[in-house]
């Protein structure tokens, strides 16, 4: 089990922590690094669950940042605005991967798959069946397609 956590003290300081625990199929590790990431001189993420998943997450965010004080020198990056980036790249890396993993061995991605959902065939439907009962069990490792 990961640990992160948080909590303010007078009004404006954040004070967190997290373990450096990793865990996967049939491993159990703690490595030197830690578990949170530098955005900004006063953002620093911490993160917790899929290593894999927080560390794209995170490399598109720290871009985003990049970009935002590059374009905005002089102004402080907010720490809502990365919030709200973070749950944007989130939402998209796990619909890429489910892509990848469920609609390309259909030679489909999003659009097509919602453009001829209509007349798919049982073997579609089956399929799409199959694809909620992943999501029912929450198994990550078949939602990335790995296994």
């Amino acid at each position: 089990m990961t640990v992160c956590v948080a909590a303010i003290c007078d009004g404006n300081t954040i004070i967190g922590a997290s373990d450096r625990m990793v865990t996967g199929p049939e491993m159990l590790f703690q490595p030197d690094q830690t578990k949170t990431r530098t955005l900004t001189s006063s953002i620093i993420v911490m993160w917790s669950g899929d290593s894999a998943l927080q560390a794209e997450i995170i490399d598109r965010l720290k871009e985003d940042v990049i970009a935002q004080i590059a374009a905005f020198p002089d102004q402080w990056v907010a720490v809502h605005w990365a919030a709200r980036q973070y749950q944007a790249h989130w939402s998209d890396v796990r619909r890429e991967r489910a892509e990848r993993a469920l609609l390309w061995p259909l030679g489909l991605n999003q659009f097509s798959f919602l453009d001829r959902q209509a007349t798919m065939s049982p073997l579609g439907e089956r399929h799409c069946e199959r694809v909620d009962s992943v999501r029912a069990s929450g198994s990550e490792r078949d939602n990335r397609g790995s296994g």
